[in-house]
């Protein structure tokens, strides 16, 4: 699957976009993808531990950041970080 990524700027902030175009992700699952140990697929099907977007959304928040997901199945996900510039 192809991955796409976007930088946009304004004064205040920097943001990127990762953009894939996927199975996308279950809207009940896009609730809880950031807690600690949280997969939204099988361990089975892609490995991890499930830390990733959590270890992420620290990084987002001890910047004064943001991370957030845009999902829609059969069409894909996109991850948008947000970190201000000054």
């Amino acid at each position: 699957t192809a991955v796409e990524i976007r930088l946009s700027s304004s004064p205040e902030v920097a943001q990127i976009k990762i953009q894939d175009h996927g199975p996308g992700i279950p809207p009940e699952q896009q609730k809880v993808i950031f807690e600690r140990f949280a997969r939204a697929v099988s361990s089975r099907n892609i490995s991890g531990l499930g830390l990733g977007l959590f270890i992420c959304e620290q990084i987002m928040d001890a910047h004064g950041g943001s991370i957030k997901v845009e999902s829609q199945l059969k069409f894909g996900s996109a991850f948008i970080v947000t970190l201000p510039r000054s």
